[in-house]
């Protein structure tokens, strides 16, 4: 009944995040912890969820679906299907507030926090909210002084990639114009 009230009693302690049952928690708080109490048999490769590991074992059984369109390979029949998706153009999730469509039902959901204004996730430090998981990620590295994110060229280091897109023009300009001198 949850799933159609939208009721969502469960809610991380750590991020805020809420769930229909108790047990979607349990699973989630392992991404705090690091816990991986499923471990596989064949590989020792490690899991949050039963679910997980039992989509791991069928690479190890051969129980594979594999795309006729391209070289991707899928652990789940239902995988394959919305993979197709992407050759068939299939949008089957559409925005009843501005037409928009989507591949998947979460890419609808996550689509549709731009009409509601719903911002899940929020920053521990500062308190401020974002729509997008990774708009939160993005942030925190302001607080960490984190800068993943080098140039190949010079020490340069940022923040989010597309800080760094943005400062590799600046070495191609450089390069464009260095270029032009040498025709000369």
């Amino acid at each position: 009944m949850r799933i159609h009230s939208g009721e969502k009693p469960y809610e991380c302690p750590v991020c805020n995040k809420k769930y229909t049952r108790n047990c979607s928690l349990k699973v989630h708080m392992r991404t705090h912890s690091g816990e991986r109490p499923y471990k596989c048999n064949e590989c020792d490769a490690r899991f949050r969820s039963s679910g997980s590991l039992r989509y791991h074992t069928k690479t190890h059984s051969g129980e594979i679906f594999k795309c006729d369109l391209c070289d991707s390979e899928f652990g789940a029949r239902c995988s394959l299907v919305v993979h197709m998706r992407i050759h068939t153009g299939e949008r089957p999730y559409e925005c009843e507030v501005c037409g928009s469509k989507f591949i998947r039902s979460y890419g609808l959901k996550v689509h549709m926090r731009i009409h509601t204004g719903e911002k899940p996730y929020e920053c521990s430090e500062c308190g401020f909210k974002f729509c997008y998981r990774n708009d939160l990620n993005e942030h925190m590295r302001i607080h960490t002084g984190e800068k993943p994110y080098e140039c190949t060229v010079c020490p340069s280091k940022f923040r989010v990639n597309r800080e760094l897109k943005e400062h590799m023009k600046i070495h191609e300009r450089v390069k464009n114009f260095q270029g032009f001198y040498e025709t000369d």
